[in-house]
């Protein structure tokens, strides 16, 4: 099981940096194929990206929430594995239907009509469409934004509609990749693979997951690693800022994307250009939670609650009804990108009031005060530095490729940021932890 204090300087087989996901999937995928393996954790719990934490009674996710996709996502197998109850949750980034699930409000408060929420999805579909013919053959330097600027007019959009649909597609660069639509690439809605089937949450908390993973490691928590020497003849030295050095005959880095472009850790020798340009032009995105328990419900009977202009810079436009999830009369809002790095800056009680605020515009004074919050800010987070990865504009095909490629038959490479099919998402983690400890075994 986990443990954490000092430890004399040691050699094993195999070192793991990182008890995330993936690392803790390859971890154990070794460890089954009889290696001797350690996990070094710079945090003191493992889990990384995903941490559930107990609030006000309750398991809540203050990273990753969603499996997205059932059928066939090795998420759903580990769950059954690890006998973590889920819920379905099904709300998508760019539907603006006001059927089942969702409720959608107009800038100044006003729940919109059937007729015009179905023009809007309509608009969005539309755009999408002709943003997907334009991403498979778009120039590297071409972002989202660049795009919408180039199909809108095509469409006929102007004015409130075109605006309509400019935040829609926002939205969905915050949403689905933490970025803002000049940072994120048009060639990004191209790439990637998803699983079909409903996106499902867990009551209890996605962290049963990577505990269920640990059970059994040697994982080493608190322990931050700064450099990785792999060029000497004894194998590669890793050392840490508080517990010495351990030696390893090869070692698999799960490290964020957002700490290896912090150039947190060093390497001596350097790492292949190719790798360094790989994160380089990679980006890392921020996507941060604002939970808030009230006394009791006054919204909406539905799971998500959208507002087009929602919150003052584009901030609490989603609302996420966790009452029937939890049990409890709790709202999540979710910013990434441009929003989130703003809320980031600001203290708590800012940001509480700013959610309020929007709050306040919809349902007026039936909103109380809430009677407890929880603000994530994993950009300021120094073993995480951003939610998850992106691919940005002027980023190359075969980045990914070359973020996840092994140095020699010493070093290797996984997480979410290396798989250029699922990047930023928990299963790509997951299947990256896999493909690096496969390599490492079949490595002489």
């Amino acid at each position: 099981m986990p443990r954490s204090g000092p430890r004399p300087a040691e050699t094993t087989d195999t070192l793991v940096v990182g008890a995330g996901a993936a690392g803790l999937s390859a971890a154990r995928e070794l460890r089954r194929a009889g290696r001797a393996v350690t996990v070094l954790e710079a945090r003191t719990r493992t889990g990384g990206r995903l941490w559930t934490q107990e609030w006000q009674g309750l398991r809540i996710d203050l990273g990753a929430s969603w499996i997205h996709g059932v059928r066939g996502n090795p998420v759903t197998d580990l769950a059954a594995e690890a006998g973590a109850a889920t819920v379905v949750y099904d709300v998508g980034t760019l539907d603006y239907a006001t059927g089942e699930g969702t409720v959608l409000y107009t800038a100044d408060g006003r729940r919109a009509a059937g007729a015009e929420a179905r023009r809007m999805r309509d608009d969005v579909r539309r755009t999408g469409r002709a943003l997907y013919a334009l991403a498979g053959k778009a120039p590297a330097d071409r972002s989202l934004a660049d795009g919408l600027a180039e199909v809108l007019p095509t469409l006929g959009l102007a004015g409130p509609r075109a605006a309509a649909v400019r935040e829609a597609f926002g939205r969905m660069a915050e949403d689905d990749w933490g970025a803002g639509a000049g940072e994120l690439a048009l060639a990004a809605l191209a790439l990637g693979e998803d699983h079909e089937g409903a996106e499902v949450v867990f009551p209890r908390g996605y962290g049963q997951l990577t505990d269920h993973l640990a059970e059994g490691l040697d994982v080493r928590l608190g322990h931050v690693v700064t450099h990785v020497d792999h060029g000497g003849a004894d194998g590669v030295v890793v050392r840490t800022r508080d517990h010495g050095a351990f030696t390893a005959r090869r070692v698999l880095l799960t490290l964020p994307l957002g700490v290896l472009k912090a150039g947190d850790v060093t390497f001596a020798p350097a790492l292949p250009e190719a790798k360094q340009q790989a994160v380089r032009r990679l980006g890392m995105g921020t996507y941060d939670k604002v939970y808030l328990r009230f006394p009791h419900v006054f919204w909406d009977d539905a799971d998500l609650i959208r507002q087009q202009g929602g919150g003052a810079q584009g901030a609490f436009a989603n609302w996420f009804n966790l009452h029937r999830v939890l049990g409890a009369p709790v709202l999540v809002a979710l910013a990434g990108g441009p929003v989130a790095r703003r809320l980031e800056a600001r203290e708590d009680a800012a940001v509480v009031r700013e959610a309020l605020t929007a709050l306040r515009g919809l349902y007026g004074e039936a909103v109380p005060e809430p009677v407890a919050h929880r603000v994530t800010r994993w950009a300021a987070d120094p073993y995480a530095r951003g939610a998850y990865s992106f691919p940005a504009a002027g980023f190359r095909p075969g980045d990914h490729e070359a973020l996840a490629a092994p140095v020699g038959d010493r070093l290797y490479f996984a997480g979410e940021a290396t798989s250029a099919e699922h990047s930023s998402t928990v299963h790509g983690a997951l299947l990256s932890g896999l493909r690096a400890a496969r390599q490492l075994l079949g490595a002489p």
